[in-house]
């Protein structure tokens, strides 16, 4: 009984089990689970004005940064 207590334990905490919205950072995955599409995610990765981070080779973009960055071009449009 205690192992399979400890055993759903681990599983409650797997990296793959955190809901993509409470990540403070985002990769193209998450930014395709946020309603982008794939190709738009990378392209969003790939500009210079998107406040990203680059570790390796792999691009990714704080979630409140990106939001903030997000709500500026809304506001730029109307």
């Amino acid at each position: 009984m205690i192992k399979e207590i400890n055993r759903n334990e681990k599983q409650a905490r797997s990296p793959k089990e955190i809901d993509w919205r409470q990540k403070q950072v985002w990769s193209a995955k998450e930014l395709v689970q946020a309603g982008f599409s794939r190709s738009m995610a990378y392209s969003l990765l790939n500009r210079s004005d998107v406040p990203t981070i680059t570790i390796g080779g792999r691009k990714f973009v704080h979630r409140q940064l990106f939001e903030e960055w997000l709500m500026a071009q809304t506001q730029r449009i109307v």
